[in-house]
């Protein structure tokens, strides 16, 4: 209810400014509570305040549709708002230019209403007779805004009364008593509307420097809004970027932990079986069976030194002999890439590229079946010899027809038969090269 007051009162203060598109919302708002309410003589007003908007804009057509609708809550309720909202009807008629329409409307009220509404309705009745060229009738309803003793619309009936129409149907005497009248209503009509127009101008300053300063606060507080909230993201974003980068950094140390105790664990095991075996065999083993065992515990330790540094290790570089880059087989391998070619498991490639290999490094097939705790496929074995070989994994994909997912995974599966743990594909290629 409250919240309906104000928006009438503030779209009739709107409407008294000749602000029109400021004043419909709030007349809407008003409308819409009182509906809400249930306050059916409010409803009437509202209506009645949207359709003199609606006029001043010169949309009769909507202005009309609201009329009727309070003209028809008005008659269930009170037959003082009837009689508003059939003059409201009456004028609207007039201003469409549907002059006999207002006459036959407005004739019928104005013996019905009230002294203050009265001069409304007869200035409207002579302006509508005077466009019908009905001058008798036009100086009788003048003459009877005259006899009210009103000061409404008196500067309309002195008008209606000076019309060549009119002045025919008037005594010769009294016309220039009316032209004086006029003059002289007309003048402080005109004094008063431009000290009116004045506090208009005034007003709609006020109401322009009022908005523009709201507008100002809600730019300033949207400015803020968004600083905030950018400097929000991004403290979030360094702060998931630090915690990104810290659990990295616990996950490869954990890594690198487990992979060492694996290794630990191999080596004794290792050492255990090669004592073992020494004390079962001590007279029958040959001195190369020795020589061989102290060989492989010599490369285990020294793998076990590699995998203690593996930041080392991931930063070494691996260059390709030249005795590899200059084969004939390499030079097969790389027409087979460049015409994207597949080699099957059978292709007699694969036993050139291992003997090259052999050749290259004497003990690689050695050092491959003392580190491996698992059966080694012959896909992954054909995988270790394109890594020995220095050819990418994209080029591999090529090679074996598989996407790069496979090839990564491949490459995983070796590292954990390797060193019986998971390692970075990167950190397995970097392994069998420098084998």
């Amino acid at each position: 209810i409250l919240r309906a007051s104000i928006a009438s009162q503030t779209a009739r203060l709107m409407l008294n400014l000749r602000m029109y598109s400021k004043a419909l919302p709030f007349a809407e708002t008003a409308l819409k509570c009182s509906l809400n309410t249930g306050d059916s003589i409010c409803s009437i007003y509202d209506r009645t305040l949207i359709g003199n908007i609606m006029v001043r804009t010169g949309n009769f057509g909507e202005a009309e549709k609201h009329y009727i609708k309070a003209l028809n809550v008005a008659r269930n309720t009170s037959t003082k708002d009837t009689i508003e909202a059939l003059s409201e009807l009456g004028t609207l008629q007039y201003e469409s230019h549907n002059y006999q329409k207002s006459y036959e409307i407005l004739s019928k009220l104005h013996d019905q209403a009230e002294v203050n509404e009265v001069n409304y309705i007869l200035a409207y009745l002579a302006k509508s007779c005077l466009k019908l060229h009905r001058g008798e009738d036009a100086a009788q309803y003048a003459k009877e805004m005259l006899q009210t003793g009103s000061e409404n619309n008196l500067r309309i009936a002195y008008y209606i009364l000076v019309q060549p129409e009119v002045r025919q149907c008037l005594d010769p005497d009294s016309i220039d008593y009316y032209f004086d009248k006029y003059l002289e209503i007309t003048e402080s009509h005109y004094n008063a509307h431009e000290q009116q127009s004045a506090i208009i101008q005034a007003s709609m300053y006020d109401y322009s420097l009022h908005e523009r300063m709201r507008q100002q606060a809600e730019n300033k507080k949207r400015t803020l809004s968004i600083i905030l909230a950018v400097t929000i993201s991004a403290l979030m974003g360094a702060f998931g970027m630090i915690m990104y980068l810290r659990y990295r950094y616990q996950k490869s140390k954990t890594d690198l932990l487990d992979v060492n105790y694996r290794l630990n664990l191999l080596n004794k095991a290792c050492s255990i079986k090669s004592s073992n075996t020494h004390h079962a065999d001590d007279t029958s083993q040959s001195e190369d069976n020795i020589n061989d065992d102290q060989e492989i515990t010599e490369y285990r330790n020294e793998l076990n030194e590699y995998i203690r540094s593996l930041d080392q290790l991931s930063k070494k570089r691996y260059s390709i002999p030249e005795s590899i880059l200059c084969s004939e087989v390499y030079a097969k391998l790389k027409n087979a890439i460049s015409q994207n070619k597949t080699l099957n498991d059978n292709d007699p490639i694969w036993d050139e590229l291992h003997e090259l290999i052999k050749k290259v490094s004497p003990d690689f097939d050695k050092k491959i079946r003392t580190i491996s705790s698992g059966r080694i496929t012959i896909e992954e074995l054909h995988t270790i010899f394109l890594i020995k070989a220095g050819v990418r994994p994209s080029d591999q994909c090529k090679l074996f027809g598989r996407h790069a997912s496979t090839i990564t995974f491949r490459r995983t599966s070796i590292g954990k038969k390797i060193m019986c743990g998971k390692l970075n594909p990167s950190l397995v290629d970097t392994l069998i090269q420098n084998l």
